[in-house]
């Protein structure tokens, strides 16, 4: 089996080098179009680690995954070779499903969702520093440090409360966001959104509510992009509304639709991932946008990438998604193999 997939990747690679070759300017609409194939694989069967739902973290130059159905958490280099892990629930106190991680410093952040808890780590050997429980409930969806050990997550919304948080780390002191995003009659479900700090401070993305937003140190919206705006959002949002509406029973089940998979960020661009609502026909899907912003605030769609696995990968959204500045390797686990690919590419 892993012949064969072996040999569909190598020709994924030189159908797309062929392709680039021909078209690696092709914009569309001032956009630039990226195919782009993986460097390396996580490979299972000589680690002897089976994948599972992953999130990755990184550092300067090695990737941090937890494998969150095993309690495990493991170190790699930038390509993906297995340096060291960890079996979280053999030595941790209750530590049971790592989910996110971040890394601040020499210390690795990583989030436990069984006991809603919060782990400080020496990311060097993974010793434990110390632990806390969430002031608020963690959704498991977004978890981002900042270089300043301020932590934002996501909670479930409530009335005046958006369900994004803020936690300083030192003090305790604790912020929610209040504004919730444009919607005829708010939907709380609705309003989830995802989180990430970047050089100009905290942002946010619904999960359903494909609305970007730039917030102020004190959690209050200093800019808002619609990204409907942008073919692949806006099909993709028409779609699930389509769905909504014919849907008799929807309300009834209290049924939550999600289009943003993904969000992440550094210096002055947010890579979002998202389900390409496409058709049957998934052969020309996309995966990722990338967006930059300018020093006027002005935010831009800069590329559109499509992740070429050579399998069915590439047919579904990505559920796990990282990029290193340093290294230019894009990070990414399948959603149909859990495979975790390494991807050479400067953004």
């Amino acid at each position: 089996m892993k012949r064969i997939f072996v040999a569909k990747l190598l020709l994924c690679i030189v159908v797309s080098f062929l392709y680039s070759c021909s078209n690696s300017d092709r914009k569309e609409e001032g956009v630039l179009f990226l195919d782009i194939v993986p460097a390396q694989i996580f490979q299972e069967d000589l680690n002897g680690i089976y994948l599972t739902e992953a999130k990755i973290g990184i550092d300067s130059f090695d990737v941090f995954i937890a494998i969150s159905h095993q309690g495990l958490i493991m170190k790699t280099d930038s390509l993906l070779n297995l340096k060291s892990f960890v079996n979280g629930r053999d030595y941790l106190p209750d530590f049971d499903f790592p989910l996110h991680l971040s890394v601040l410093h020499d210390k690795l952040i990583v989030e436990e969702m069984a006991y809603q808890r919060i782990f400080t780590l020496n990311k060097g050997d993974f010793e434990y520093i110390n632990s806390r429980k969430f002031p608020t409930s963690s959704q498991g969806i977004s978890f981002s440090m900042s270089p300043q050990n301020r932590l934002i997550y996501s909670s479930y919304p409530e009335a005046g409360k958006t369900g994004l948080v803020w936690l300083d780390m030192e003090s305790g002191h604790l912020q929610t966001s209040k504004v919730f995003m444009p919607q005829e009659k708010v939907r709380l479900s609705d309003q989830l959104r995802l989180g990430c700090f970047c050089q100009q401070g905290s942002w946010s993305v619904g999960r359903f509510l494909p609305i970007l937003e730039q917030l102020d140190p004190n959690g209050n919206v200093a800019n808002q992009v619609d990204l409907t705006i942008y073919e692949p959002l806006k099909r993709g949002f028409d779609t699930l509304m389509t769905r909504r509406a014919n849907d008799p029973d929807f309300e009834t089940n209290r049924k939550i639709q999600n289009l943003v998979t993904s969000l992440d960020c550094w210096d002055n661009k947010l890579l979002i991932g998202f389900t390409d609502m496409v058709g049957s026909n998934r052969t020309n899907i996309r995966h990722l946008l990338l967006f930059a912003t300018d020093q006027e605030g002005d935010v831009f769609l800069e590329k559109i990438l499509r992740l070429k696995t050579g399998n069915d990968d590439e047919m579904y959204h990505f559920q796990a998604v990282k990029y290193n500045p340093i290294t230019s390797f894009l990070y990414a686990q399948g959603s149909e193999t859990n495979y975790i690919y390494a991807f050479k590419v400067n953004l």
